[in-house]
């Protein structure tokens, strides 16, 4: 890989790839199941009387919704982001501190 590409948060960038097209394909399930109301004759859970045709329609609603929400994410995140430096918090900074104090004893 070029060592230009090392400054990039790749992890994160895919993440969001992967959540944004689980997001969307939720919708698809809801659909799914939406279309029992709509055609209980065609769409049912029960298997052999429609629940073959209620998973079609669920896998290709996941499907397209989800490649749907993958390219928004894209459309806004078309490339990774430069990784941040990690700035330490408050409380790290005054235990720093405090440890890099001498330590003086009285006796």
């Amino acid at each position: 890989m070029n060592q230009n590409a090392h400054r990039y948060d790749w992890q994160d960038w895919l993440a969001g790839i992967m959540r944004s097209l689980i997001g969307g394909g939720s919708s698809g399930v809801l659909s799914g199941l939406l279309s029992m109301g709509i055609a209980p004759d065609k769409f049912t859970l029960i298997p052999g009387h429609g629940l073959g045709a209620t998973l079609v329609m669920m896998g290709g609603m996941f499907v397209g919704n989800g490649i749907i929400g993958m390219m928004i994410f894209l459309k806004t995140h078309s490339g990774p982001d430069e990784e941040k430096v990690q700035q330490p918090s408050l409380v790290q900074q005054l235990l720093e501190q405090i440890d890099e104090k001498p330590a003086t004893h009285s006796k």
